[in-house]
């Protein structure tokens, strides 16, 4: 299985590299703190439903789009938890 890329790193490459957008461009069309994108950027900070929505306006996209890849992200780093020994809940 191949590690999906964080929605940041998605977002550089597709859009601020293919634009030749500027942080401080980005940030401001965002509505966002340029801190805040870096984290994202960074893949410090993950996607939630605001900026989905945020990056669904600028990119001519949908949240969920933006959604279903941070939830790609994420269930592959948890991945190590598919190994836990629970039991399942009883009816």
């Amino acid at each position: 299985m191949r590690i999906p890329k964080h929605p940041g790193e998605i977002f550089y490459d597709d859009y601020m590299i293919d634009l030749d957008l500027k942080k401080t461009d980005a940030a401001q069309t965002l509505g966002i703190p340029e801190k805040e994108l870096s984290d994202f950027l960074l893949q410090k900070k993950p996607v939630d439903a605001e900026l989905a929505y945020r990056l669904s306006l600028t990119t001519k996209t949908s949240a969920k789009y933006w959604m279903d890849i941070q939830i790609s992200y994420d269930l592959w780093k948890n991945r190590h938890l598919e190994n836990l020994k629970l039991k399942p809940f009883k009816k």
